[in-house]
């Protein structure tokens, strides 16, 4: 009576491991520089919020040194990120 063995061997357990490590690997270096692009964005996006504030209050006439920079974040946060996102 002969027996046949089912299920995988230890080598293709082995390799099954090491293709999910290396996939692994690449995920989270591609999760990684996907953040560092979006903290990117996220400051060019608040530079140039604030560059239009500062050139709005100066286009009604207000100096440089009369811009209370406090209310400046207040006033980025009221435009909305389409009148921004035209600037960019």
């Amino acid at each position: 009576m002969e027996q046949f063995e089912s299920g995988r061997s230890m080598l293709e357990v082995l390799a099954m491991l090491a293709i999910a490590g290396i996939i692994g690997a690449g995920g989270v270096g591609g999760y990684t520089v996907a953040m560092n692009k979006h903290r990117a964005n996220e400051l060019i996006h608040e530079s140039a919020g604030r560059a239009l504030a500062v050139s709005q209050q100066l286009a009604v006439g207000r100096k440089l040194d009369e811009i209370d920079f406090g209310d400046i974040r207040t006033m980025i946060q009221g435009m909305g990120s389409l009148q921004i996102s035209r600037f960019l």
